[in-house]
């Protein structure tokens, strides 16, 4: 016959190590790395942003003008409707491309103001 014998544990904390970290020493510490300028580069980008924010209230004015070009209904008995509808959107889109441009050029919220 066997016994069992429970084993004995021992619930010892872990010891606390404290480790000095050497402090850096000239010229090691944390560099940015450098921004080069693209002129080129930046112009075809404010290019394509103006051209992309120039086609938000084209695009939504010309989809107005051609349903009541298109559509003899809209145009004899609707325009009460279409008329409002189409300021309502052209001014949405307005001031969205110009927030939108405003953000893409970095021209917005805190970048806007400089002390």
């Amino acid at each position: 016959m066997s016994t069992e014998a429970p084993t004995p544990t021992t619930s010892a904390t872990p010891e606390r190590v404290f480790v000095q970290i050497p402090k850096a020493g000239p010229g090691q510490g944390y560099q940015a790395p450098k921004n080069y300028s693209h002129p080129l580069l930046q112009m075809l980008s404010k290019i394509a942003i103006f051209l992309l924010v120039l086609s938000l209230p084209v695009a939504s004015g010309g989809i107005i003008v051609m349903i009541l070009i298109l559509d003899q209904t809209a145009r004899d008995t609707q325009l009460w409707l279409w008329i409002p509808l189409g300021i309502l959107i052209e001014a949405f889109a307005i001031f969205v491309a110009i927030g939108v441009g405003n953000e893409a050029n970095g021209m917005s919220g805190a970048n806007m103001y400089t002390r």
